[in-house]
């Protein structure tokens, strides 16, 4: 019989195994043996409502069944996110750093943009993810074509660095845009994170939830206190999704944030 008084440390929310952040299955057969949720375990409290977002618009105009149709793909696409319930889109961006020209990936950037905002409305949440794709004057440059567009966040834009993440803040400050700038997913360990923490050049860290696990990212969190938001990274597993909705409660009493972000999965 296991005894889970040696791997579990209720005070600290955190499962000691050798495991590391793969403690997930640990966590899962204490909340059988407890009869208790995964949340309640880790400190939180139910919620009714998690904010998410859809990711799942991607670059369907690069897609041969969709070339001499792409507008009304992405509007059938968003319209499938609102059937769904989602009132908040992430929007994949950076075609021209590997998939087109240069100038022609940015204009497409440009174009998909435009439309998904005029087709889902002003008061509908958008953000960018342009997967380090483009340059710090690159996004300056989106930026001021598009100033009403009302990005929510800006993800990933180019690779991290404190410098231009501060000097992409003071652009957002002067032209009064009160876009976010994420980041963060990349990082193979937290203290990757102090340096933009410290700087405040971050406003959502972006931690893997299957990299670092629980424990990682209620340590994330902890660092991050009222300094930022917290949005757990996923990719492409359920079960870092399903992880991310029980640690949501918990990080809403330990940040007094409400924007948990999510990644939906289809």
């Amino acid at each position: 019989m296991v005894d889970f008084g040696i791997l579990l440390a209720r005070d600290e929310r955190a499962i000691r195994n050798p495991l590391g952040a793969g403690s997930m299955p640990l966590w899962d057969l204490v909340g059988k043996v407890l009869k208790k949720p995964l949340y309640q375990l880790l400190g939180g409290k139910e919620m009714q409502h998690v904010p998410c977002y859809d990711g799942s618009i991607y670059f369907s105009d690069l897609l041969p069944q969709y070339v001499n149709r792409w507008q009304d793909r992405f509007k059938e696409e968003i319209d499938l996110g609102f059937r769904r319930g989602h009132r908040a889109f992430n929007i994949k961006i950076g075609r021209g750093a590997k998939w087109m020209p240069a100038d022609e990936g940015y204009a497409r950037d440009k174009d998909v943009l435009q439309l998904i905002r005029r087709h889902a409305g002003a008061e509908i949440l958008l953000g960018a993810d342009a997967n380090d794709g483009y340059s710090l004057e690159l996004t300056k440059r989106l930026l001021s074509d598009l100033p009403d567009y009302q990005f929510e966040f800006l993800e990933e834009m180019f690779p991290e660095n404190v410098d231009q993440y501060l000097q992409l803040k003071d652009f957002l400050s002067q032209h009064r845009l009160k876009t976010l700038i994420a980041d963060g997913e990349g990082q193979s360990k937290l203290e990757g994170l102090m340096p933009f923490l410290q700087t405040r050049s971050v406003d959502v860290y972006q931690a893997d939830m299957n990299r670092f696990g629980f424990e990682g990212i209620l340590q994330e969190a902890a660092s991050v206190g009222t300094r930022g938001f917290i949005g757990p990274h996923n990719w492409g597993s359920l079960v870092g999704f399903y992880m991310i909705l029980h640690t949501g409660g918990r990080l809403q009493i330990s940040t007094g944030r409400r924007m948990i972000r999510l990644t939906a999965i289809y």
